[in-house]
């Protein structure tokens, strides 16, 4: 066998005492990775040697997340040895009668590399029943995974070592279902028409296809912050296979054209020719933002153990930033009061609607707006709901159409009318409200009990009709 003579400390008594066998893994003429637990701990017996009067196993504690990983092939058998946060290993020597013969613990680098599995170790073999009884859940999760964005991110100065402000994290995800949201709603009008669905309204129906394009984080892990995100296009069953390959296309293809994307004269030729200015700042200045030099944190894109760094979101020098995002000239006050008379809230001048950054954050030639909207009653045809406190929420003005987005209440409203959409917003959270307070609590789904809970700390008194 091979010499193991640089180990650390060498034990006559077997360290874990209590494990039981959950099952082999990995078999060949007899056990060659098998799974223990003492149903709070894990550990993984790998056979690495042998001789006439010994059988020698490398024997180590896992995760179950990593060893569900390893088995549905996200991670191979090296990752679990190798990213494991044990500093020592176990070497132990067994003889026929099963007796642990020496125990020896030895330092993960001095492992002799004979001992190691390749980089391709991935599990290749059926997995067992036992990890399979909510097969349908795993697979689900599986699916997610395997076709995510997985990245980290990592704090650049190193005073919380390797902890991360929720502050950068919420930015981070903020901007990334921003430019989402946006990425998914433009390449639907370029994709489709109105012409393509006969019995459909093409505006609603691109509502319900925004709103259900939810960002998913189906895998997550510390050590900084590490995530996978995706959207659910294997659930919603309300729409025709048509588009749900087109929802997982466009995942994909986001994936490529705005996160993984490699700026070089060709491909700004290719977006600049694709998008429009407008499309083009929608998409692709929220990810512009979150990879600045000057943010003290940094994004790393990687595979969906968190293990293997793809690439790191670099920031965009400024010519191919000029040239992918024209900068915006300040909009003059008159343009301002023409927008509110498009949108028809009033014959008052700018001054008057004391219009400021909060108000309006950015306009460009009058095609693109976010105002501010606050209000302590939420009516609706002589219904009411009054608040507890000022009920804050954006009206996005997007070339004649008018949008809220509102994922506290899974709420998202188009309209070509200012009036139209926030009459519409505040109808569907009075309906909202009526059908929840209907319901028993057994009756709820946990995303229901959920918005419940949220529409419960916003209303102070109803004024409804049940």
């Amino acid at each position: 066998m091979e010499d193991i003579s640089n180990i650390s400390f060498v034990s006559n008594s077997f360290p874990y005492i209590g494990f039981k066998k959950v099952s082999d893994l990995i078999n060949h003429d007899g056990p060659i990775l098998s799974h223990f637990s003492d149903n709070n701990r894990h550990l993984l017996y790998l056979w690495i040697d042998n001789d006439l009067s010994y059988n020698r196993w490398l024997i180590f504690e896992v995760d179950k997340n990593s060893l569900l990983n390893y088995l549905y092939k996200n991670i191979s058998l090296l990752d679990l040895i190798i990213d494991n946060k044990q500093e020592f290993l176990l070497v132990t020597d067994i003889n026929e009668s099963l007796e642990f013969e020496c125990n020896n613990l030895i330092k993960k680098d001095s492992l002799p590399s004979v001992y190691l599995p390749t980089e391709n170790s991935y599990f290749e073999f059926k997995i067992p029943n036992i990890y399979t009884s909510n097969d349908a859940e795993r697979e689900y999760l599986h699916a997610l995974v395997n076709d995510s964005i997985s990245f980290k991110i990592e704090s650049k100065s190193k005073k919380y070592l390797s902890a991360v402000k929720v502050d950068n994290l919420l930015n981070v995800l903020k901007n990334i279902k921003q430019s989402f949201t946006s990425y998914v709603s433009i390449n639907f009008k370029k994709d489709f028409s109105s012409d393509d669905f006969k019995n459909l309204n093409f505006d609603t129906l691109l509502s319900t296809i925004v709103k259900d394009s939810e960002l998913l984080m189906p895998n997550l892990a510390y050590g900084s912050f590490c995530a996978s995100i995706t959207t659910d296009y294997l659930m919603s069953k309300e729409f025709s296979p048509i588009i749900q390959n087109w929802r997982k296309e466009t995942f994909i293809k986001y994936r490529n054209e705005v996160i993984e994307i490699d700026y070089d004269v060709q491909i700004l030729n290719v977006l600049t020719e694709k998008y429009d200015e407008m499309d083009r700042r929608a998409i692709y200045s929220p990810i512009i933002e979150i990879s600045r030099e000057t943010n003290d944190y940094k994004i790393s894109i990687t595979d969906s153990s968190f293990r293997k760094i793809r690439k790191t979101l670099k920031p965009v020098s400024k010519p191919i930033r000029e040239k992918l995002l024209p900068k915006i000239q300040s909009p003059e006050i008159i343009k301002s009061e023409s927008l509110f008379q498009i949108i028809g809230m009033a014959e008052k001048t700018a001054e008057e609607l004391k219009l400021n950054k909060k108000s309006i954050l950015e306009t460009k030639e009058l095609d693109y707006a976010e105002l501010t909207q606050s209000t302590d009653t939420i009516a609706y045809k002589g219904e009411e709901l009054y608040l507890k406190e000022i009920f804050e929420y954006k009206i996005i003005y997007d070339r004649g159409v008018f949008i809220i987005d509102y994922p506290p209440l899974d709420l998202h409203i188009e309209s070509q009318s200012f009036d139209l959409v926030k009459n519409e917003f505040y109808k569907n959270i009075i309906e909202l409200y009526k059908r929840l307070q209907k319901l028993a609590i057994d009756q709820l789904s946990i995303s229901e009990s959920s918005l419940k809970n949220r529409i419960a700390e916003l209303v102070a008194i109803p004024n409804v009709i049940d």
